[in-house]
């Protein structure tokens, strides 16, 4: 009987428990949780209206790596496009008020909501516009 109830108790114990990975975070974490390369999965812009970005480098130029957000614990930024002649997006800044993020160029600043974020995914956007990142 007592081993039953035990194997009963640890068999709850992990069906309970979630993966870090599933872990949502809350807004007091994203500042710290964000620092790190995203790579963009998806973008849904409208209903339905998804484009998937491709998870491998471009064979036309492989050195060259695909669309991701680069997030610095110096408070620094960088998006690159992942076209083999791509540009980058410097940001002088980035901060975070509560689900806002906020990245500022030497000329301007954009404002987007943070929807999502788990250890290995961000999603952020506004409206019916939102794009998908995930971690490697």
């Amino acid at each position: 009987m007592k081993n039953t109830i035990f194997i009963l108790l640890t068999l709850a114990l992990f069906a309970s428990c979630s993966s870090s990975s599933d872990e949502e975070y809350d807004q007091e974490q994203y500042s710290s949780k964000i620092i790190g390369k995203w790579y963009l999965k998806s973008e849904t812009q409208g209903e339905g209206n998804v484009t998937e970005y491709r998870t491998t480098p471009n064979p036309k130029c492989p050195e060259r790596d695909f669309f991701h957000l680069v997030f610095n614990s110096d408070g620094s930024a960088f998006e690159y496009d992942g076209e083999c002649d791509g540009t980058t997006t410097n940001y002088e800044g980035y901060e975070i008020f509560g689900n806002v993020l906020q990245m500022r160029t030497s000329t301007v600043a954009t404002m987007t909501s943070i929807l999502e974020m788990k250890k290995d995914k961000l999603i952020i956007g506004q409206g019916s516009f939102y794009r998908e990142f995930r971690r490697k």
